[in-house]
C-alpha cells in the first residue's frame, strides 16, 4: 500500500500591512513585513521577526506611543511566541527552520491577540468585582498568558457561580498553547457544570478531535448541534459550524455519506450568511470534496475542489498554503481517475507555490515531492518516482531527524518504487526499516504498523516465500481488526492480500473465503460502485478462474467491468484490464470470438493511452493474449 499525502486544511487569518524596514542584518534573518509578519495589536502594528530561532518583536516609535505598557507587551509576547516554537519543536520531535517559525509564529501571535481580545469580552461572566478577576484582566491587558492562567486555575478553586466559565477559559488558554490534555479535563469541567452551553461542547470536541478522540468529538458536537438549532434555527454561523464539525468527526471515523449529509448542511448554511466566495464556504466544499473522493465519486470531488481552489484564490492570490492544499487535493482525484500528466500538473503547481513560502526543506514540500512520485510511479516511470521520493525523504531527515513517522511513510514508498522494479532485498530493506521506526512510536496495534507488515508481505511474495507472507497478513490482520472491527477498508485490503498469498499457493478454497469477506466489507463501507468493490470482485473471479469455475469468474469480472465503466469511462486502463481477464476467462472456455473481442478493445485502449503505448509491458502483455486467442481460433477453425 503506498500512501498518498492529503494535506490537512488549516484556516489561516491574512494582513494587509504596508512593509517595514528590516531590523536585523544576517542572511539568515526571516522577515516579512507585507502579507505575514504583522500583527494589530490595539492600535498599533507590530513586526514579528526570527533570526536562528530567537524571536524579536518590535514597532515603529509612532506604535509605541499608541500601544499602552508598549514594553510590557512586546516582552510578553516575544516570551510567548519563543514558548510556543520551542513546544513545537519538542513535540514535533524536528528541526523548525526561521521560515517556518515565522509562519507559525505569526499564526500563534494572530491567534494569541484573538483570544485575549475573546477572553476581554467574556470576562464580565467572571464577576468583574472579583479581584482575582481584575487581576486576571491586567494579566490579559499585558499579554502575560502564564500569569492569566496561574490566577484563571485559583479562581477555579473558589468553586463559585462562575466556575463553569473560569474552567472553559483556561481550557481556551491551555489549547491555544498545545496543553491539549489539561484543556480536555477543564472543557468536561465546564461541561459538566453547565451542560446545555454549546460553546463549551463545541470547544471540547475540537479538543477530542485534536486527541484523536473521533467518538468523542462525534458526541460532544452532536450535544453542541442539538443546543445550537433550538437556540437558532437551521441557518446560523454556529449551527453551520456544528455541521461541518460533525462531519469531520463521521469523515474521521469512515461514516462517508453521514459526513458527506453534515458537509452540505454546513454549506448551504454557509453561503446564505456569506455568499459564494467566502473562506469558509470554500472549507465546506473542501471538505465534501474529501468524503466523495473517499467514496470515489472522484467527478463529484473535482467539481467541490474546483469551486474552492477559485475561491480561494480570490480571497488570498496565487502563493498560499490553502491554495496549494486545494490544487494539492485536485491532483490526487486527478490522478485517482488516471490522468496522470493532469495530477502532475497540479502538484507542479502546489510544489512550486510552497518551495516559494517554505523554501525546499518543508514538510509541505516534501509532501509534494512525496505526491509526485506516486504518480511517476503510477505512470510505471520507477526511476524518477524514486528520485522523488528521495528528495522527500532527504528533506524530511533533515527536518525530523532519522526516526518519524514521515519518514516511516516515505521509505514504505521507496521499497514499493523498489519492489515495482524487482528490487525485492531494497524493498523488504525499506520495509522492515518503517515497520522498526513505526514499532517504535506507535507499538503493535496501530493501523500504520499494519500497512508496513501488509507491504513487507507482499515483497516476501514476490519473491515466493508465501508463508512468511502469510504471517505478516496475518498480523496486519489482527491488528486492524483490533482497531477498526470489521467492516473497514484496512480489513478488506488485509483479507484481499492473505487471499492472494493463499490463492498462490494453489489454497483456492482458503483464497475465495478471504476474497468473499473483503468484498462484503468493502461493498458495505462504499456500496456497489466503488473501485475498491471493483477490485476485489475481479480479484475474487480471478480465484474462482484458477480453481476452473470459469462461469463464475466470468460473472464477477462482467459487474468489475460495469462497475468500472461507470467510474472511469471506456479508456481507463482498469477497464482495459477487465477486458482482458474477461478475454482470459473466456478462451479459457474455448470461446475465442468472444475473447477475442475483449482483447481488441482493451488492447487498444492501452496502446492509445499516453500514459502506456506501445512499449508498456501491460500493452505488450494483451497483445500477446490477442494473438494467442487469434491463432486458437484459426486451429479451431482449421480442425475437422
Amino acid at each position: 500500500m503506498k500512501v498518498f499525502a492529503l494535506l490537512c486544511f488549516f484556516l489561516l487569518f491574512s494582513a494587509n500591512a504596508q512593509a517595514i524596514e528590516q531590523s536585523c542584518q544576517s542572511d539568515d534573518c526571516i522577515q516579512v513585513a507585507t502579507n505575514i509578519g504583522t500583527i494589530n495589536v490595539v492600535g498599533g502594528t507590530l513586526q514579528i521577526a526570527v533570526n536562528n530561532g530567537i524571536v524579536s518583536v518590535f514597532g515603529d516609535p509612532q506604535d509605541e506611543l499608541k500601544i499602552n505598557d508598549y514594553d510590557i507587551k512586546v516582552k510578553n509576547l516575544e516570551a510567548q511566541i519563543q514558548k510556543n516554537l520551542d513546544t513545537i519543536n519538542t513535540q514535533e520531535k524536528r528541526h523548525v527552520s526561521d521560515q517556518e517559525k515565522l509562519v507559525k509564529g505569526w499564526e500563534y501571535a494572530k491567534n494569541l491577540v484573538q483570544e485575549l481580545e475573546k477572553l476581554n469580552k467574556r470576562i464580565a461572566f467572571l464577576d468583574e468585582k472579583n479581584t482575582l478577576t481584575k487581576q486576571i484582566q491586567a494579566a490579559r491587558k499585558r499579554f502575560d498568558l502564564p500569569k492569566a492562567k496561574e490566577l484563571l486555575k485559583q479562581k477555579q478553586e473558589q468553586d463559585d457561580d462562575t466556575a463553569a466559565e473560569t474552567a472553559y477559559q483556561l481550557a481556551e488558554l491551555q489549547r491555544h498553547d498545545l496543553e491539549y490534555l489539561d484543556a480536555d479535563t477543564n472543557y468536561k469541567k465546564a461541561i459538566y457544570l453547565d451542560p446545555g452551553n454549546a460553546l463549551y461542547l463545541s470547544a471540547a470536541g475540537n479538543n477530542a478531535h485534536t486527541l484523536g478522540d473521533y467518538s468523542d468529538a462525534k458526541k460532544l458536537h452532536e450535544q453542541a448541534l442539538a443546543v445550537d438549532l433550538k437556540t437558532y434555527g437551521e441557518t446560523h454561523p454556529d449551527v453551520a459550524r456544528d455541521h461541518n464539525n460533525l462531519g469531520t468527526a463521521c469523515y474521521m471515523l469512515g461514516e462517508y455519506r453521514k459526513s458527506i449529509t453534515y458537509y452540505e448542511q454546513a454549506l448551504a448554511s454557509d453561503i446564505k450568511t456569506y455568499g459564494e466566495t467566502h473562506p469558509d464556504v470554500a472549507i465546506d466544499r473542501n471538505n465534501l470534496g474529501g468524503a466523495w473522493y473517499s467514496l470515489g465519486e472522484y467527478r463529484k470531488a473535482i467539481t467541490y475542489y474546483e469551486l474552492a481552489l477559485a475561491s480561494d484564490i480570490q480571497t488570498y492570490g496565487d502563493d498560499h498554503p490553502n491554495v496549494a492544499t486545494d490544487r494539492n487535493n485536485l491532483a490526487l482525484v486527478w490522478e485517482a481517475l488516471g490522468e496522470h500528466y493532469h495530477a502532475i500538473s497540479f502538484f507542479e503547481l502546489a510544489l512550486a507555490s510552497d518551495i516559494k513560502i517554505y523554501g525546499k526543506i518543508h514538510p509541505s514540500v516534501a509532501i509534494k515531492h512525496n505526491n509526485l512520485g506516486l504518480v511517476w510511479d503510477a505512470l510505471s516511470e520507477y526511476r524518477m518516482a524514486i528520485t522523488y521520493y528521495e528528495l522527500a525523504l532527504a528533506s524530511d531527515i533533515v527536518t525530523y531527524g532519522d526516526d518519524h513517522p514521515v519518514l516511516a511513510t516515505e521509505r514504505n514508498n521507496l521499497g514499493a518504487a523498489w519492489n515495482s522494479l524487482g528490487e525485492y532485498r531494497k524493498a523488504i530493506a525499506l520495509f522492515e526499516q518503517a515497520l522498526a521506526s513505526d514499532l517504535a512510536t506507535y507499538g503493535e496495534a496501530h493501523p500504520d504498523v499494519a500497512i508496513r507488515r501488509n507491504n513487507l508481505g507482499t515483497a516476501w511474495s514476490a519473491l515466493g516465500e508465501y508463508r512468511k507472507a502469510i504471517d505478516l497478513f496475518e498480523l496486519a490482520l489482527a491488528s486492524d481488526l483490533k482497531t477498526f472491527g470489521e467492516a473497514h477498508p484496512n480489513v478488506a485490503t488485509d483479507r484481499s492480500n492473505l487471499a492472494g498469498a493463499w490463492k498462490a499457493l494453489n489454497e483456492y478454497s482458503k483464497a475465495i473465503t478471504y476474497y468473499e469477506l473483503a468484498l462484503a466489507s468493502d461493498i458495505k463501507t462504499y456500496g456497489e460502485a466503488h473501485p475498491d468493490v471493483a477490485i476485489k470482485r475481479n480479484n475474487l473471479g480471478a480465484a474462482w478462474q484458477a480453481s476452473g469455475e470459469y462461469r463464475k469468474a466470468i460473472d464477477l469480472f462482467e459487474l468489475t467491468l460495469a462497475s468500472d465503466l461507470n467510474v472511469f469511462g471506456s479508456t481507463h486502463p482498469n477497464v482495459a484490464i477487465d477486458r482482458n481477464n474477461l478475454g482470459s476467462a473466456w478462451t479459457a472456455l474455448g470461446e475465442y470470438a468472444k475473447a477475442i473481442s475483449y482483447f481488441e478493445l482493451a488492447y487498444n485502449a492501452l496502446n492509445s493511452n499516453v500514459n502506456y503505448g506501445p512499449e508498456h509491458p501491460s500493452t505488450k502483455t494483451l497483445l500477446a493474449n490477442l494473438t494467442d486467442a487469434k491463432a486458437q481460433l484459426g486451429n479451431q477453425a482449421k480442425a475437422p
